[in-house]
């Protein structure tokens, strides 16, 4: 079996492999900034969605990202834990920590 570096670029055949990096670059920031600015459900659920289609049409297997989806999660982790812990007040009105912080006091 050979090894593959993390992150390193894997060839397919796929529409999203046939893009260039400029269009893959002007996409990737215009879907991060339109997903920061609008705190409409809908446009977010819809955006998940076809993001679940698009990465359903790169071919790209989870298997093949798994170091860097992992990597997120623990920062994701580590975020919420920090804005608990960082914020008391303001935590205590999320009902994630709302119930850890009563308890505690």
């Amino acid at each position: 079996m050979a090894k593959v570096a993390i992150l390193s670029y894997i060839r397919r055949e796929s529409p999203v492999h046939a893009l260039t990096g400029t269009t893959k670059l002007i996409f990737f920031l215009a879907w991060s900034v339109a997903s920061m600015i609008t705190f409409d459900t809908r446009i977010l659920v819809c955006m998940l969605v076809i993001g679940a289609v698009i990465f359903r049409l790169s071919q790209i297997r989870i298997k093949d990202i798994s170091v860097v989806l992992g990597l997120a999660a623990v920062f994701l982790l580590l975020n919420n834990i920090f804005s608990c812990l960082s914020t008391v007040e303001q935590s205590v009105r999320l009902s994630v920590c709302a119930g850890v912080w009563r308890r505690a006091v």
